[in-house]
């Protein structure tokens, strides 16, 4: 579904990405781990139309997508979160989820003039849906609260309902777990394989915590500095040498349970 070729980036001397390649397959669940600074959030930016590139392609359902703004690249169904919430704090959760959703009849002078009744019927359509996926990811009860009010945990949730409720088939989440507590994190977790299982969603996931990854990744890749050193599944790059060495920061004959 995903392909990534040779993709260069520098930030004026600073070389963030040098040359890196992966493969997101159609219904995976893939992790991107390394070091603070590796690279992995630009590689995101990229990917999603946020940051050009300096070189390379980005091929997405067999088409390149690099030459792209962002907003093109979502409305072909790749979607991303960031690692700080961008949902609207002045509006509540329920009217966040409803201003996710593409196509609305409503939204030019056309159809707002003329096709009054289509518009009330989506309307009760967007919401019948956006209060399943509140209802899914436990923010229902939340639906009238202002998106500023909200935890940190919470606003994390949101951008993900959000992000649902634009119907992608490919989610790039930016460290999802970051700054929830370990319940939130397993009924996220739990979320994430249900929409991959349930509703044939793909997920790239940029995370931390060695155990999330284990937990839920059918795929792992690493970088560091900016390059792709290992990809394979969680068990083999956890044993991996080089990933050891220059991310897990663990000398051979370390147990498993040390790796986070």
């Amino acid at each position: 579904m995903l392909v990534v070729k040779d993709i260069h980036k520098s930030f004026g001397g600073v070389k963030a990405l040098r040359g890196v390649s992966l493969k997101v397959e159609r219904g995976s669940i893939v992790g991107l781990i390394g070091p603070n600074g590796s690279g992995k959030t630009t590689l995101f930016n990229v990917i999603s139309g946020f940051c050009p590139k300096d070189s390379g392609q980005v091929q997405f359902k067999g088409e390149r997508i690099d030459h792209l703004p962002s907003y093109e690249i979502a409305m072909r169904g790749l979607s991303r979160t960031f690692q700080i919430s961008r949902a609207p704090r002045g509006m509540t959760v329920l009217e966040n989820m409803l201003l996710a959703y593409k196509g609305q009849i409503g939204e030019g002078v056309f159809g707002a003039l003329f096709r009054g009744g289509r518009i009330s019927k989506q309307e009760k359509v967007n919401l019948k849906k956006a209060l399943s996926i509140l209802e899914l990811l436990g923010l229902r009860n939340s639906r009238n609260e202002y998106a500023g009010d909200l935890s940190g945990g919470q606003q994390r949730l949101l951008s993900l309902s959000r992000i649902l409720a634009s119907g992608p088939e490919l989610i790039l989440l930016d460290e999802p777990t970051a700054g929830i507590n370990l319940t939130l994190v397993t009924e996220l977790l739990k979320l994430i394989k249900h929409f991959q299982v349930e509703e044939s969603k793909t997920f790239l996931i940029v995370e931390h915590n060695m155990r999330v990854i284990s937990e839920i990744c059918d795929m792992v890749c690493v970088l560091v500095s900016g390059k792709d050193i290992a990809c394979g599944e969680p068990e083999k790059i956890q044993k991996d040498e080089r990933v050891l060495k220059a991310y897990l920061g663990a000398v051979q004959g370390d147990s498993k349970e040390d790796l986070e």
